[in-house]
């Protein structure tokens, strides 16, 4: 049986190769422009992270303190625990930010430069999308679309998992039209490693994915009697996705069904997030879209894509797996209680495809490349204005249509934009407290009158203590205070305590540290 699997998997694999071979030297050029394109956005990305003095906000403060986690972990040679804990979130993105923490240190601007992996598989996977499905010009076109996009834009600036998850779909919806609904038996198994690696990403992968691989999976099914084989691949898939994500993910079944259950609902409903099926439900993800994952000239050229297809049914059949993404995204992710701009950040290798393989239509040819040129050259323009501003570029620019508020173009993408001055002193005070000679390095944090604040917050400072030895503890036990008050108020000294700093902190609040007396 062995020996049989083998005959037949060798075969397919010298067709892998030699394909892989002969697509490699016939579209070299190409390659190496996305090589190029991707190579610059890191260096901006890494330029943008130098200037910033932001600290980690919530969600990324958490992230970063499960990496350093993972971190200790494997320091510490702890193999099992390395690879079988469960920090909320599967465990990939922090993996794959050990190696960089090895080589390079503990900084965030390390953390997020291991994102780097993620932003070489989106781009050269949005490239092999549109060249599957139009040509290589338009994959081309759709990895400045894509990498332009303002979530993206801001997102590969920070240490979080929806630009993981957006990159980990365009490579699975790649293999999967590569795979021609299982038939081809070497992407098939290659899919199958992508569903396991995605699902280790991020779970919401499982909705993203849905309905293009429904879609492939009935095709399968219909055709099983003509020909069995892409059943076959279907069970491969299955079996090598499985052995990829199961093992985590059914180590920790009780907490997982917690936390979904948690995610699908009642977080939503205390956030104030729209009822299911409500009309505020249906439009929440449209006007995410328009004003902020795409405005207004990228989504024409995205409703042109839309267009040419009505005109042309053969133009929706070729763009049919990005459409499928598209859909699934938006009403899966709708159909859920629990709602976020970022969550349908991943159907973005296909929106960039719809918006732009129009342009392969486009007669005489001339008018196709001032098209693409004018793409392109908008998406260096919006990517450099979203990352550092520039003059004559509208700051924040909208209009009203009809009571709705329509975003032209914006220097900022999700949470952040240009790099701010701005000092929340998080990491100087967590050092202060580590540096202390006589007393323990041991900190509580609380607020006093003021809500938590996005570039002051708990998990940031969490991982800075992480980072520097610190323990965050009860207020019982602690050697340091840290209590956040409005500007005009001084919070009340507890017994056996000593007020050691104030910090003015840009928001106008105040944040007092306090020593423990001996």
């Amino acid at each position: 049986m062995i020996a049989t699997a083998r005959a037949e998997a060798a075969p397919a694999l010298h067709g892998f190769r030699r394909d892989l071979t002969d697509g490699v030297r016939a579209e070299w050029h190409e390659l190496l422009t996305v090589a190029l394109v991707v190579a610059a956005v890191t260096t901006a990305n890494l330029i943008w992270i130098h200037i910033d003095e932001h600290p980690p906000h919530w969600d990324m403060g958490g992230h970063l303190s499960s990496s350093l986690l993972y971190n200790r972990y494997l320091t510490n040679f702890d193999v099992v625990t390395f690879f079988g804990t469960y920090i909320v979130y599967p465990p990939l993105v922090y993996w794959l930010a050990q190696p960089f923490y090895l080589i390079f240190g503990k900084d965030i601007s390390v953390a997020v430069a291991s994102q780097t992996i993620f932003l070489t598989i989106l781009a050269f996977s949005t490239y092999g999308i549109g060249r599957e499905l139009w040509s290589k010009r338009t994959g081309l076109i759709a990895v400045f679309f894509v990498l332009a996009s303002p979530f993206l834009v801001s997102q590969f600036k920070e240490y979080q998992l929806d630009a993981p998850l957006a990159s980990m779909t365009a490579l699975s919806l790649f293999l999967l039209i590569k795979s021609r609904e299982f038939r081809d038996r070497t992407y098939s198994l290659l899919l199958g490693v992508a569903l396991g690696l995605s699902m280790l990403t991020k779970w919401p992968f499982a909705f993203v994915i849905a309905f293009p691989m429904t879609y492939a999976l009935v095709v399968a099914v219909l055709n099983r009697h003509s020909d069995a084989r892409p059943l076959r691949n279907v069970v491969h898939v299955a079996v090598i996705g499985l052995v990829i994500a199961a093992p985590w993910y059914l180590g920790h079944i009780d907490l997982l069904v917690r936390d979904l259950q948690a995610s699908a609902g009642s977080i939503g409903a205390r956030e104030g997030d729209p009822e299911v099926l409500s009309w505020a439900s249906v439009e929440r993800y449209f006007w995410v879209f328009v004003n902020g994952q795409l405005y207004v000239i990228p989504f024409l050229a995205f409703c042109t894509g839309l267009v040419v297809m009505q005109i042309d049914r053969q133009n929706a059949r070729r763009n049919l797996y990005p459409l499928l993404l598209i859909a699934g995204c938006y009403v899966l992710f709708t159909l859920l209680r629990n709602k976020d701009a970022r969550y349908t950040v991943p159907m973005m290798s296909g929106v960039a495809i719809v918006a732009v393989y129009w342009i392969e239509l486009i007669r005489p040819r001339v008018l196709a490349y001032l098209a693409s040129a004018g793409i392109v050259v908008y998406t260096v323009v919006a990517f450099l204005a979203i990352s550092f501003t520039l003059p004559l570029v509208p700051s924040d620019k909208v209009v009203r249509i009809e009571g709705e508020t329509v975003r032209l173009f914006a220097e900022r993408g999700y949470i952040i934009g240009p790099p701010s001055r701005d000092d929340w002193y998080q990491e100087e005070i967590i050092r202060t407290v580590a540096a202390d000679p006589d007393l323990p390095p041991t900190l509580h944090f609380r607020l006093e009158g003021v809500p938590d604040h996005i570039w002051f917050t708990g998990p940031g400072l969490r991982y800075f203590s992480m980072r520097h030895g610190v323990e965050m503890t009860p207020e019982r036990d602690a050697s340091f205070l840290l209590i956040r008050t409005r500007d005009s108020v001084s919070p009340a000294v507890p017994a056996g305590f000593r007020v050691s700093q104030t910090y003015s902190l840009p928001d106008g609040s105040k944040a007092t540290l306090m020593r423990r007396s001996q």
